[in-house]
């Protein structure tokens, strides 16, 4: 067995044939090649892995890496190159901005965004689309601008000369504080844009401004503003506290989304003609086709002289605009209470004034609560008469599904609704207002010394001169004063409508006062009077019929009907249970 050598494992014994010493040489050689062609090529493609990562590492470091403070953003036109600069301060990324604004030779685009949590805006500053056709102010964590006390305020012109071209300005996540007046004599305000802009205005909030808050005059383009706040701020003896606006011939849509309107003020203590504290909105001579929309947004602790939460204006030849709000809040507005003649809607107020056609003013799934005025406590609605007499009303009023809780106030304390017309005429407001599907409870009058009946309504909801038509169900809920007062006018109750008086106080009409009026009654109406009181007359309903009022109906006949003359072909009814008074 020693003597016995051992067998080599070659290739040979693989393939069967034998190998020469030469051919095994030569074979290993090429193995050997082979070996390291192999090798060299999984190093390559190693190195080049690994060259690669690293390029994504060291991308994905730079996409981590920002500014300190204020990054800047431009590119000159679409089709230029974009560049950016980290900046130590706001005021120095406006003045790199306003230098690039002089060597762009194309419209500027700029995204300005902050990461500190406070910077400080020194100046008034003005931006137009002359010059930039896209601006962008934001905060990822939220940024509080805090502006030197009466010079300091951002301007956005877009200059009608330049009406090609409209500004896209985006703001987002910023405060800004004490702000304003700014350089605008006739609206001063923290942030002000006008003509050919597109704003969007998200989770923005502007306190304390030394003027309005935020002004929006003639803007062309979609105006979109939600999630923010307006508070504190004061334009003294002027129109609009927390935001003004005014709606041009050719302006978009306009929204206020989720926004909170709180503790402005338009009033100066010896003026009496300051408007809309948390909201002013003026459709402007020759305004067409504008719409504002106002969704799911409170309005609290705002005062005026008119509209201490909101007043909307139709002026003269106003034509084809709304005014739509929804599940919105007026709550603890005040407009004053020294009882002059310009103390009026403390929650809002909406004015239509003559020859404006064809608006719409829509109040829906709104809450009146806590408001005070001597006119119009919740909500307060004036139109002036058709200088042309027309059969038909010009504009649209709606009231529905509303509640009117715990307002005050002299004449109307939850509603006033008037026109401006003469009683000694036919009367042809330009506006036809329906109250429908809803709620008055528990509102209170402010009594105020009186030497007539006509003087001293003490109402809830008040119609004075304006045909107006009620329509659904409409609950009067242990109100203190008249429930409703109706004064030298008609009020039409549509079919199908219910009105339920219950548990009211008044002292005149316990329920219902009617001074040189009527109600007009239709198919399959109800009125319900429960628990009713009145202090002089009229437990439930109470009528006085004046000699030189000139409307069409008999003076000893205060319910009519749109269908028969007749009433025992009526399809009404009256139920009255446990009615009060003294006479």
């Amino acid at each position: 067995m020693m003597g016995k050598t051992s067998s080599v494992l070659t290739p040979a014994h693989l393939v069967g044939k034998p190998v020469s010493d030469q051919g095994r040489r030569k074979r290993a050689g090429n193995n050997l090649a082979a070996s390291n062609s192999d090798c060299w090529h999984k190093i390559k493609m190693k190195r080049e892995v690994l060259l690669l990562l690293l390029m994504l590492c060291s991308h994905v470091v730079a996409l981590k890496k920002r500014c300190s403070n204020v990054e800047v953003q431009w590119q000159c036109g679409i089709q230029g190159m974009s560049s950016q600069m980290c900046v130590e301060s706001l005021d120095g990324s406006i003045t790199l901005i306003q230098h690039r604004e002089t060597v762009c030779q194309s419209q500027l685009r700029v995204n300005l965004t902050l990461y500190s949590s406070s910077e400080t805006l020194s100046s008034n500053v003005t931006f137009s689309n002359a010059n930039i056709s896209q601006f962008v102010l934001e905060s990822p964590n939220g940024t509080q601008i805090q502006c030197r006390p009466g010079t300091a305020s951002l301007t956005f012109n877009g200059e009608r000369g330049n009406a090609s071209s409209l500004m896209d300005i985006r703001i987002e996540n910023i405060a800004f504080i004490s702000c304003g007046p700014g350089t605008h004599k006739t609206v001063p305000a923290a942030l002000f844009f006008n003509n050919h802009c597109q704003i969007a205005i998200h989770r923005t909030h502007v306190d304390r401004s030394n003027g309005v808050g935020l002004a929006i005059v003639d803007v062309v383009g979609k105006v979109s503003i939600s999630w923010s706040t307006f508070s504190r701020n004061t334009f003294q003896n002027g129109f609009g506290g927390g935001v003004h606006l005014t709606i041009d011939t050719l302006s978009d849509k306009t929204e206020f989304i989720h926004c909170l309107f709180t503790e402005n003020q338009a009033s100066l203590l010896q003026q009496n003609n300051t408007k809309g504290g948390g909201l002013y909105v003026q459709y402007r001579n020759e305004s067409r086709n504008g719409v504002l929309h106002i969704q799911n947004c409170m309005f609290s602790c705002n005062c005026a002289h008119w509209g201490g939460g909101l007043l909307a204006m139709f002026n003269e030849s106003a034509y084809n605009n709304t005014l739509l709000i929804d599940f919105t809040t007026f709550e603890s507005n005040c407009v004053g209470l020294d009882y002059n003649d310009s103390m009026a809607g403390a929650g809002a107020a909406v004015t239509i004034y003559s020859n404006a056609t064809s608006n719409r003013a829509h109040f829906s799934n709104c809450n009146f609560t806590g408001n005070v005025a001597p006119w119009g406590g919740g909500l307060f609605i004036f139109s002036q008469p058709d200088l042309i007499l027309k059969d038909v009303a010009q504009n649209s009023l709606k009231i529905s599904g509303c509640l009117f809780k715990n307002n005050s106030g002299h004449i109307g304390a939850a509603l006033y609704i008037y026109c401006n017309s003469p009683a000694s005429i036919p009367q042809h407001c330009n506006a036809k207002p329906v109250i429908a599907e809803s709620v008055f409870v528990q509102n209170s009058d402010l009594p105020k010394p009186v030497t007539s009946i006509s003087q001293s309504p003490y109402s809830i909801f008040h119609i004075g001169h304006f045909p107006t038509y009620l329509a659904q169900k409409l609950e009067f809920l242990n109100n203190v004063g008249t429930p409703l007062h109706i004064h030298e006018t008609s009020v039409t109750l549509e079919n199908d409508t219910v009105l339920n008086f219950t548990a009211n106080y008044g002292r005149n009409g316990g329920a219902i006062m009617l001074y040189g009026s009527w109600i007009a009654v239709s198919n399959n109406n109800v009125l319900f009077f429960s628990k009713n009181r009145a202090v002089t007359r009229g437990g439930a309903i109470y009528s006085f019929m004046t000699e030189e009022i000139y409307l069409p109906y008999s003076r000893h006949c205060f319910i009519k009907s749109t269908s028969s003359p007749d009433p025992t072909h009526w399809n009404v009814s009256f139920v009255f249970n446990q009615k009060h008074s003294r006479w």
